[in-house]
């Protein structure tokens, strides 16, 4: 298409031809060689459609601000793909932001799930008392205690994928409980 191999560094001067001002047509060229990939490799970690839509398409604009970052780019994939590893994972990080943010917003109904600071408590507290005993002294070992899994292997005298199922169906059946 370029007469270069993608992969390849190129032609220093061939690449800034390809870029350089007015020529948008080209542009649009390597949106169309490398959206598909770069659409995988954002679901890939954004784990949605919709979010890897927004980060390529956040890749492509970042690219059309500066072409001239683009032209120097000794490959243009392996600068693509790196902009928009970075670009999904700022998503990753903003939405985890936002849920910890909405996580520490106490007593507001409409971030909470419609419960108080109190009422998560008392919530909680209920769904614990519903597990077997097994089941919640690992839950408290791990999320009261902040132990890791194998500390909590070791003090309980059992293995670390033990140890880890029985976390795995606590959460499971706190969700259920918590109406989720």
């Amino acid at each position: 298409m370029y007469g270069f191999d993608h992969n390849g560094p190129g032609h220093a001067g061939e690449r800034r031809r390809r870029f350089g001002r007015g020529h948008s047509e080209k542009f649009w060229e390597v949106v169309d060689l490398y959206r598909g990939e770069l659409l995988k490799q954002a679901h890939a970690i954004v784990g949605s459609d919709a979010d890897a839509e927004d980060v390529v398409q956040e890749t492509f604009c970042d690219a059309l601000r500066d072409p001239r970052k683009l032209a120097r780019a000794q490959s243009v994939r392996a600068w693509l793909r790196a902009l928009n590893r970075f670009n999904a994972l700022a998503r990753v990080r903003a939405r985890h932001a936002q849920r910890d943010q909405r996580m520490a917003s106490n007593g507001d109904p409409a971030t909470t799930g419609g419960f108080s600071g109190l009422e998560r408590q008392e919530a909680l507290g209920q769904a614990l008392a519903c597990l077997p005993a097994e089941m919640r002294d690992v839950v408290t070992r791990r999320y009261w205690k902040g132990l890791t899994v194998a500390q909590i292997a070791a003090e309980l005298k059992t293995s670390e994928s033990t140890v880890k199922r029985l976390l795995f169906e606590a959460n499971l059946r706190m969700y259920a409980k918590l109406g989720g």
